[in-house]
Formats: C-alpha cells, sequence, structure tokens
C-alpha cells in the first residue's frame, strides 16, 4: 500500500499551510520546474538532512527540514516510540518559545508512515527568520563586532543556568542578528533542534562545557567565550576555560580521522585500507617514540617521521591544531618516507 502522509500542527489554522508547503517541497524534488504559478523553493542546505526555503504570493517565507529516510532499526524504534525527529523539533520549538529563548516560529510536522505504521519521510516547517545569519565566521575567528564574543557568552550561559542542553551545539544552529536595544546589542536564535535536553536544574561540569566544545576551531575564540560564559555564571574563570579548551580538543581530534580519511581520499587519491594502513602505522610510531623519551636517537628520527606523515595527511583536517600542539608538531612540506 502507498505510505500516507499526517499533518501535525500546534495551531489547526496552520494544518492547510503545512500540507501545502510540504507538497510543494515534495514537488520540487521530483521536478524543480512543476511549481505553481508565484510559489518558489531552493535548497538552502544539503547534508545528512536537507533545508527548503520556500516562498508563495503573500511574500512570506518559510523553511522545511526534510530528515529523509534513516536506518532501518533507528526508524522501527522512532516508529515505536512516536518521536520522531521532526516531532521533537516541534516540541523543543515550542518549550523554548515558552522560555522566552529565540528560535524560530513553528508551523508544525508532517510524517510519512506505511500501513503498518513504519515511519518513513519526515518533515518540519517553521517560519524562515529573515536578516539573521550563522556564526561561522566569528567561529573560526576571522573577525566579530564588537561585544559579540561576550554576548554569545552570556548567551549560552543563560541557557545553561535555565536548564537547556542543545546537543549540538555548532555555528551553524545559532542565528543572530543586531539587537535595536542598547541592553541587548545582538538577538541570538536556536536552530535544529531536534536534539535537545530540558533540565529542572542549572547545567554544570562536563555537560556545561560540552555545550561550548563545538563552537570554535580557534583556540583564541573558544578561549574569549569560555571567558564571558564564566563571568556571566560566576565561575572561575581559569577553570572554566581550562574545562573548555579540553572538551573542545576532545571533540575536534575525535573526529579528526575521519575528516583525514575523507581528505585523503578525495584531494590525494588514497583508498580506503590504503590510509587505514598509513594511520596504524603512523600510531604505533608516535606510541614507540614516546615511549622512548625525547633525547633518544631513535626518537628523534620517529619524530621527523611523525612530522612528515602529519604534514602530508593530517594537517589539513587539524583545523585547531590539536595534534599540532599536543606532539609538538612542525609542519613539513615533503612526502614522507617510512622509518
Amino acid at each position: 500500500m502507498t505510505p500516507q502522509l499526517y499533518f501535525y500542527s500546534h495551531d489547526d489554522e496552520g494544518l492547510e499551510l503545512l500540507e501545502r508547503l510540504v507538497g510543494l517541497v515534495r514537488q520540487y524534488e521530483q521536478s524543480p520546474l512543476g511549481l505553481p504559478e508565484g510559489w518558489w523553493c531552493e535548497v538552502i542546505y544539503s547534508g545528512r538532512n536537507r533545508l527548503y526555503r520556500v516562498g508563495g504570493p503573500e511574500g512570506e517565507d518559510y523553511v522545511v527540514k526534510s530528515f529523509g529516510r534513516i536506518a532501518w532499526l533507528r526508524r522501527l524504534y522512532y516508529s515505536i516510540t512516536n518521536q520522531s525527529k521532526a516531532k521533537r523539533s516541534l516540541l523543543n520549538a515550542l518549550e523554548l518559545i515558552q522560555l522566552e529563548v529565540g528560535t524560530a516560529q513553528p508551523l508544525g510536522y508532517v510524517e510519512e508512515r506505511s500501513a503498518m505504521g513504519i515511519l518513513g519521510d519526515s518533515y518540519y516547517v517553521c517560519r524562515y527568520i529573515a536578516g539573521r545569519v550563522d556564526l561561522q565566521p566569528e567561529m573560526y575567528g576571522y573577525s566579530a563586532p564588537e561585544g559579540f564574543y561576550e554576548a554569545l557568552g552570556g548567551f549560552i550561559a543563560s541557557l545553561h543556568e535555565a536548564g537547556i542542553e542543545h546537543i549540538d551545539l555548532s555555528p551553524g544552529n545559532i542565528l543572530y542578528a543586531r539587537g535595536e536595544e542598547e541592553e541587548e546589542p545582538y538577538r541570538f536564535y536556536l536552530v535544529d533542534l531536534n536534539r535537545m535536553h530540558f533540565y529542572p536544574y542549572a547545567l554544570s561540569g562536563r555537560k556545561a562545557y560540552r555545550g561550548l566544545s563545538k563552537l570554535s576551531s580557534s583556540l583564541s575564540v573558544s578561549t574569549q567565550l569560555a571567558h564571558y560564559y564564566a563571568l556571566a555564571r560566576g565561575l572561575e574563570r581559569r577553570e572554566v576555560i581550562r574545562a573548555v579548551n579540553e572538551a573542545s580538543d576532545r571533540f575536534f581530534a575525535a573526529r579528526h580521522p575521519k575528516l583525514s580519511l575523507r581528505h585523503a581520499r578525495r584531494n590525494l587519491g588514497i583508498p580506503l585500507l590504503g590510509f587505514i594502513r598509513l594511520y596504524i602505522h603512523y600510531r604505533l610510531v608516535r606510541r614507540l617514540r614516546l615511549s622512548l623519551g625525547s633525547q633518544s636517537p631513535l626518537a628523534q628520527r620517529l619524530k621527523r617521521w611523525e612530522e612528515d606523515y602529519y604534514s602530508r595527511y593530517l594537517a589539513e583536517e587539524d583545523i585547531r591544531r590539536v595534534l599540532q600542539r599536543r606532539y609538538g608538531y612542525r609542519r613539513r612540506f615533503f612526502t614522507p618516507e617510512t622509518p
């Protein structure tokens, strides 16, 4: 039997619009040129999920997030628990609005289910936040307006004081705009809401510091954020800076092998097994070198090989320079040799 679409909205008046918007997106996926007159659609993000910006004749713009098909076991789990990503996005948006935290105004969500109730595609729909941009340039350390890091650190501190945990608090998931009042120079908005927790107590310790760990690959920027975060919460500044930078180093170090593998395959033409073999070799050499002590001639030779390997295969994706700082590497510019 053909899967059915089910529409859910916290506002009964929004159901018709919800059905229209998701129908337009599904039509656009089949034929981008076949939309009704006065309507338009564009992809504003394409990755594991897809974001569509949809506009109509009345001039109002909307965002439709398509979560797409997920792994079978996870589909089964979501079907049984009735907790799809789209549904969680709506519930979390409503919770944020109740707590007076900025986010896009939600319209509702849509689920495609089989005759047996198994979840297929799902969509979350909200209004488009005009004039807001994400934090990418500021978090890379390229530029930041005056008072920006202080305002952002204070915003995240207020979330944690309210018991709000955004599991994927990355630069693309916070939007901001200039505030209209002097006491609020910036307004921040949370997006990508399907992974959040709300606690009846303020966040502290590793759970709080983990919330800042994904924001910046720049040591300088994460240090400034931690500084202002600590001030906003009345915490010991040096301890917070240390803990946040350690959490951020762990996050970027953990994702580094995967990113380096992708770089090696796409840009260097190295096959999967070839990179794995080289990476295991590098890890063994590093372990042996660390066990020898820095004054050993063999350790010094191994260190040079490590630096060669790092420069050729790992440095490009070591964007936070975690390996470089941790092991004291100097970047070289020639092909590594086997020790």
